[in-house]
């Protein structure tokens, strides 16, 4: 630390706020909020208390700034979005996992629709979930409609439609749209959905194995077994495991393990006493302390339009308690509560928690897969300046230059990071030149690097001395400064080999070695995602195509149906009514379109 950094410590405001450090190239290596910004910092120069685990990061810290705030719950706001927004090193970044759904009522509709959500918000709508199975959740949507025949379309829909939906003629939907049921009646239903809902009612399930029953004894085998997946998928969401047999409360639970340099949550999720899922995070150590990791998970966890339960159950106090306690109570509209437990159920859900936060460090560390150790063999073998805990890959797709694209993946400690995947329509190269559609790729991203500061620790080129010597000429002549690796397929069973700019025999890595694997991993993603982008280009156009061909499908249909779908694939597996439900489509062109499409499905299994 020199002394320009210690003037700066010293000239820090007491008042609170976030502190920004930066490094030698001026980007945001770790983001931290206080309730007095000077005396913060000063605590890690001295190492008071438990603060000498992060010490090690003044070494790297060459620019410190502030934002000074009015309130520590202000400055808990903005240390957020400033993570979200620069993705500091040595911060954890929570990635936004939309893995969970839940279901979405609003009974203060007056004909209130049933639907799967990835986002709770403060509407006055019942929300039920998180549920860990998406898939699961939609084959017992789709069961419940069968018997409690809720309507489907928006608000805009039911404020304007004239006729019944294909819905009901399929006996999905009441049609309370046009009046062919009676509120009081409908409400009725959703009473019944709901208190299902809630695990209160069973008569749905009794009903449809009476149904599963009655069709088996039929010989109607497929669809009793429809009916089967159906009742499977509503136990699956509907019924829980009774936890927490003396309250009511919607809880949250967070157990952590700290293994080695990786700390392991696991959440459970606890609704009116009944444990209805988890979620497993992992989070490298980076010198953070527990109770920081713990503060800034809770509030980048809930501040991302996930439901906020009564309770959340944490394992240890933290300096900021009241301030989050007061952060979640403003996202939920009502008070909620941070619990440390030291006895009853509330501590036996804990154990609980940390059991399986436990275990999720037992696997990782029985499937024998040391990342960190891999990333420095990495560093070590092609020199590269920083650790490489984010790695980037590009690749080229196209046929004889027709269709060219570019894809971008982004790997964050050895695993794909979606969020940082990118796709690139190549428009300034006419006919197959490799090197200019590279050139043009990574022109492409370097800008945005240059513009948005934030940059990987390493990019992996497919392809070999030429690929890499354009990617050099790029970074040098838009000046960005970044680590360079391509990687050449090996010919005739010989391994791939690895260049960095500088050296001009390839760099050694033992073939069958974990670098090598994870290397060869980053690469074929790469590959794969491109190839991916170019055959769906290739696709939409044959869709394209073949809607020209069908009688009533105009400029503006096809637009409709070309934005409505993603490919010709999912065209082809959609459903009658799916193609009925695209905007500007009525049922004469739907079901036009429906048999272009299925007739040549059926051909296709005839020809195979």
């Amino acid at each position: 630390m020199n002394s320009i950094i210690n003037k700066k410590i010293d000239a820090m405001p007491k008042k609170p706020g976030v502190y920004i450090m930066k490094d030698v190239g001026g980007l945001p290596i770790y983001i931290g909020k206080a309730r007095e910004i000077r005396k913060r910092l000063k605590s890690y120069l001295k190492g008071e208390g438990e603060r000498y685990t992060i010490k090690f990061l003044l070494g790297r810290v060459a620019d410190i700034e502030c934002i000074v705030t009015d309130t520590e719950k202000e400055a808990l706001i903005l240390e957020d979005t400033l993570i979200k927004r620069f993705k500091p090193r040595y911060n954890i970044n929570l990635k936004d996992d939309k893995t969970y759904v839940s279901l979405r009522i609003n009974i203060k509709d007056e004909f209130p629709r049933l639907m799967v959500v990835r986002r709770v918000t403060r509407d006055g709508a019942r929300y039920f979930g998180p549920y860990s199975s998406a898939h699961s959740v939609r084959d017992a949507l789709k069961m419940i409609r069968e018997v409690f025949p809720l309507r489907v379309c928006s608000e805009a829909e039911f404020s304007s439609r004239k006729r019944p939906c294909i819905d009901y003629e399929m006996n999905r939907c009441a049609a309370p749209c046009v009046g062919y049921m009676d509120k009081g009646v409908y409400r009725r239903m959703v009473k019944k959905v709901i208190l299902l809902l809630e695990g209160k009612d069973k008569s749905l399930l009794r009903s449809l194995k009476k149904k599963m029953d009655d069709a088996s004894n039929t010989l109607a085998f497929e669809e009793a077994a429809r009916i089967r997946d159906g009742i499977d998928a509503i136990r699956l969401t509907i019924e829980k495991q009774v936890v927490a047999r003396y309250t009511n409360r919607d809880q949250d639970v967070i157990g952590i393990y700290e293994g080695g340099k990786e700390f392991f949550l696991d959440t459970l999720f606890i609704r009116n006493g009944r444990l209805i899922g988890d979620v497993n995070h992992r989070f490298y150590h980076k010198g953070l302390l527990c109770t920081e990791m713990l503060l800034s998970f809770i509030t980048q966890f809930y501040g991302r339009g996930r439901y906020v339960p009564d309770e959340v159950i944490i394992p240890f106090n933290m300096e900021d308690k009241d301030v989050v306690q007061e952060l979640l109570s403003d996202i939920k509209g009502r008070r909620v509560k941070l619990i440390v437990p030291q006895r009853g159920d509330r501590l036996r859900l804990l154990k609980m928690a940390e059991k399986n936060a436990l275990a999720s460090y037992v696997m990782k560390k029985d499937s024998g897969k040391d990342v960190d150790e891999t990333l420095e063999i990495i560093k070590t073998r092609f020199r590269l300046r920083r650790f490489p805990m984010r790695i980037e890959a590009v690749d080229i797709s196209n046929i004889s230059g027709d269709l060219a694209v570019g894809a971008l993946v982004s790997f964050e400690n050895g695993e794909p990071d979606k969020s940082g995947y990118r796709r690139y329509r190549i428009k300034g190269v006419a006919g197959p030149d490799d090197y200019r559609m590279m050139h043009e790729v990574l022109c492409r991203r370097f800008r945005r690097i240059k513009e948005s500061g934030m940059s990987p620790d390493m990019l992996l080129i497919d392809g070999g001395k030429g690929q890499l010597a354009v990617a050099l000429d790029v970074s040098s002549k838009l000046a960005v400064s970044i680590d360079l690796v391509s990687i050449a397929k090996g010919k005739d069973g010989k391994p791939d080999r690895f260049y960095i700019p500088g050296r001009k025999n390839p760099v050694h890595i033992l073939k069958n070695s974990l670098p090598y694997f994870m290397l060869q991993k980053i690469r074929d993603e790469a590959h794969r995602f491109a190839i991916s982008y170019h055959k769906g280009l290739r696709r939409k156009r044959t869709v394209s195509s073949k809607l020209d061909n069908i009688p009533g499908v105009g400029k503006k249909r096809k637009n409709a149906l070309l934005t409505h779908f993603k490919g010709i694939e999912e065209i082809k597996t959609a459903s009658l009514d799916d193609i009925y439900g695209v905007p500007l489509i009525d049922k004469k062109t739907a079901l036009a379109v429906y048999e272009i499409f299925h007739g040549e499905r059926s051909a296709e299994k005839t020809s195979s």
